[in-house]
């Protein structure tokens, strides 16, 4: 999604509001297990949500903008998400990341990075592998297996 339906940053609140809306109950629905969202400059990965509520807590991290460091520290976990969606992307690969002060407190964030990034996306039957990577160097910062 262009827009992200759960922000780590302070943007258009409405636009979050119709997104959550029309596409939430379809998420939700037909059980999607990831999403890609960009637009922001930070990565960023949500916790487990299902119906705008959190219901796996994911791993690491802090959920206050004031406790996120520019550089991240690297991260592994593996999850049984067949019950919840992951909110992820941000999209800095060419340009810099946002400043720590755009950033704002939230539950429903599991990791935000201010770092310049790609993401790896790896479907296999009844799994997604997720590894983020720095854009200079490659360096994996954030690397996840989502379990459906």
């Amino acid at each position: 999604m262009q827009v992200p339906m759960y922000p780590a940053t302070s943007i258009n609140g409405r636009k979050q509001t119709l997104m959550k809306e029309n596409w939430l109950p379809l998420f939700d629905k037909y059980k999607v297990t990831m999403v890609l969202e960009h637009y922001e400059d930070v990565y960023k990965r949500s916790k487990g949500l299902r119906s705008d509520n959190i219901v796996t807590a994911g791993y690491d991290v802090p959920t206050k903008a004031s406790e996120v460091v520019p550089s991240c520290s690297s991260s592994l976990f593996s999850l049984d998400v067949s019950n919840s969606t992951f909110y992820v992307g941000g999209g800095a690969m060419g340009v810099p990341p946002v400043s720590s002060d755009k950033l704002f407190s939230t539950d429903y964030l599991s990791k935000v990075c201010l770092t310049q990034h790609y993401l790896e996306i790896h479907i296999q039957k009844r799994k997604v592998n997720g590894v983020a990577k720095t854009t200079v160097d490659g360096l994996i910062f954030d690397n996840f297996t989502l379990h459906y």
